[in-house]
């Protein structure tokens, strides 16, 4: 069953993309508005090929001068290529230039988390000498409609699509099978508006990523403000609204033990049930200092935990100090807006403010927090001690110095508060305008239409009928040893109604010996690296004819019938089916095959692609090997794989699905 116009545009329209492509393809519906000369097609007809490179253990970090390397995900995430975003492979690695990732190149990431999976990019000039990695892939694309497909898989209906067609059971790391990529359903304009719409959203993003490099560098600039006011306010230097600044000019210090209560806490045993609770006294751990006020926890300690332990409930109002913890906790201030207790990690400072300004000595503790984290000792984990947090000293001016200090203080940090706010909502407008724009884009609203472009359905036409024979066209490149021997072995277009009779009738076969010349007639046939998954079941179908035949049309069954012979004929009831499961011949043809370098295989898990290599050029298909793949190959590739595993027995299903040997 092949994809019509009106089925695409029925599925494109009510499920959003792929989540509802089997089952909407049968429904009648109103067509879609599209402009006049668009339509709707899937990925996969516009792509020459899909190319993955390797999976190799690789040493983190970016290749310099002639070294290999291959790109991680991170290098096409965020919508322009970063070539520093690799890893460098071993010296003893061999790497094929085929995979070699070059300036134009469109890649796309088949791995990541549900929000990013299927990032594209557009490589711009690029230096190092990088490599596809099999969790980065290549599509392989004619130049006009390259940047349209780029632009499309960015668009917020192809997103929740490519969203809908990852598989993986945790968010944190999802993949697209190539399969369900090829199946995206994008819509498609007159070539000639392609390239106006490409140019105009080019003009556009660009603008809006401009805008999005400015405000990327607001957050650096307010933090560095904040800190420059934390040391200006402590060295009395900090002006009020007036410009003035009447500060003592140098106020004396005190250590921290001097004006105010430190205390710390503990952790109750873990293995006594009766000292955790739902809910009762707040227990509060080093990981609650980021935040500026501690305004609730994570857990609760009962009256047994406070009476054993002889933990301290301290009031609203007390300072904490994060005495270790991970990463940056250790040295971190927050202030307790609960009553609560703290483990160990913490300390409590109760302060006196007869002597001091709590709201002061928070800002003295918060601008000092490097020096902090300076006096922890230990070994792999430096830690602070109640006793350095005692003797830590910091400025003390008078009380109204203080107050004065904290005042003018608040009021800069409130403005940055406000800054801050405004561009959080700046930042949520331009990621708003990119969608909005590209949405725009891609219903016809962005550019006029010009009613003596070509339409879309007959560049598709076109595109069917000048399907690429190789798999990737030229960048340029040397062409590996591989791609020199296949190319000796390219399988032409046949006038297959002017064969005659049994043409592709193939001679018995019994002790498995042509496993490896069908599999390396589909690889030919197909020109390009092919799922695993395709290749067993075009390989299947060659050598068992009878099961091709019940899914083909009328007159295609006639036809294949005529030239394969009887093979062909479906099997009679009483008669005993294939039991490909069982057939370890094609087990050891794929060993075989790998041990003579006929086959490369690439990827892992369901993103493995076969391909043959340069033992493979002695493996003679001419005649009946090379007619059945030419005629399979090219109906998989016209109607999917999808297309015939309905008419295929459980035994036959497994076969196709199960990784060889």
């Amino acid at each position: 069953m092949s994809w019509s116009g009106n089925c695409i545009r029925r599925c494109w329209r009510r499920t959003s993309g792929w989540r509802g492509v089997v089952c909407c393809w049968k429904r009648r519906a109103k067509m879609s508005d599209l402009p006049t000369g668009w339509d709707f097609t899937t990925l996969g007809k516009l792509l020459r090929a899909i190319e993955a490179g390797q999976n190799v253990k690789c040493e983190e970090r970016p290749p310099i001068e002639d070294e290999a390397g291959l790109v991680k995900i991170s290098a096409v995430t965020w919508g322009r290529f970063n070539e520093e975003a690799s890893k460098t492979l071993p010296k003893n690695v061999p790497v094929s230039e085929r995979n070699r990732i070059c300036s134009g190149d469109l890649l796309i990431s088949r791995a990541n988390t549900i929000e990013l999976v299927g990032a594209s990019v557009i490589v711009g000039p690029i230096k190092k000498r990088l490599y596809l990695s099999d969790k980065v892939l290549r599509l392989v694309v004619d130049e006009p409609a390259k940047r349209w497909i780029n632009f499309a898989l960015k668009t917020p209906r192809l997103r929740q699509a490519i969203q809908a067609a990852s598989t993986g059971n945790q968010m944190s790391m999802r993949n697209i099978p190539q399969e369900k990529l090829r199946s995206l359903i994008i819509p498609l304009a007159p070539e000639a508006e392609q390239t106006r719409i490409a140019d105009q959203l080019d003009t556009l993003l660009a603008r809006v990523n401009a805008c999005n490099d400015h405000l990327d560098v607001i957050p650096g600039i307010l933090k560095r403000f904040r800190q420059a006011v934390l040391a200006t306010a402590l060295a009395g230097a900090l002006p009020d609204a007036d410009g003035d600044q009447a500060v003592d000019t140098k106020p004396r210090t005190t250590k921290l033990s001097e004006i105010a209560v430190v205390g710390t806490g503990s952790t109750p045993l873990r293995s006594n049930d009766s000292f955790y609770a739902n809910s009762g006294t707040p227990w509060v751990t080093s990981a609650a200092t980021g935040k500026p006020l501690v305004t609730e926890a994570e857990q609760f300690v009962t009256k047994a935990a406070i009476a054993a332990h002889r933990l301290k409930t301290y009031p609203e109002g007390t300072l904490l100090v994060a005495m270790y913890g991970e990463g940056k906790t250790r040295g971190q201030v927050s202030e307790l807006a609960i009553k609560a207790t703290i483990n160990q990690a913490c300390a409590a400072i109760w302060v006196d403010e007869d002597k001091a300004s709590k709201k002061f000595v928070k800002l003295a503790l918060t601008a000092n927090y490097l020096a902090m984290r300076q006096l922890a000792e230990g070994g792999n984990q430096p830690n602070l001690n109640l006793t350095k947090i005692k003797d830590f000293e910091i400025p003390l001016p008078s009380l109204a110095e203080q107050d004065a200090i904290v005042r003018r203080a608040e009021a800069l940090f409130s403005l940055v508060d406000r800054i801050e706010a405004s561009h959080k909502k700046a930042c949520a407008r331009a990621k708003r305008l990119a969608s909005q724009t590209l949405a725009k884009a891609f219903r016809g609203e962005l550019v006029e239409q010009d009613p003596q472009d070509e339409p879309a359905s007959v560049l598709l036409q076109r595109l069917a009928v000048n399907k690429p024979a190789k798999a990737s066209v030229s960048r340029g490149r040397p062409r590996s040893q591989s791609e020199a021997h296949l190319s000796a072995h390219d399988v032409q277009p046949a006038d297959w109604v002017n064969l005659p009779n049994d043409a592709w009738a193939a001679p018995v076969d019994r002790d498995g010996q042509a496993d490896a010349v069908w599999l390396t007639a589909v690889l030919r046939a197909g020109r390009e690296p092919m799922p695993e998954r395709t290749a067993r079941l075009a390989t299947l179908l060659c050598q068992q004819p009878h099961l091709f035949t019940i899914a083909l049309s009328e007159k295609q069954a006639k036809l294949w019938s005529r030239l394969v012979g009887g093979e062909a004929k479906p099997l009679p009831g009483n008669v005993t089916r294939f039991q490909p499961a069982t057939n370890n011949r094609w087990g050891r043809a794929i060993k075989d095959m790998r041990v003579r370098g006929d086959l490369i295989e690439v990827g892992a898990s369901d993103e493995v692609t076969w391909t043959l290599g340069p033992g493979a050029a002695s493996i003679d298909t001419a005649g009946w090997p090379d007619g059945r793949a030419s005629f399979v190959v090219a109906y998989l590739r016209a109607h999917g794989v999808e297309s015939i595993l309905p008419s295929l027995e459980p035994a036959v299903l497994d076969f196709v699905n199960v990784r060889a040997a």
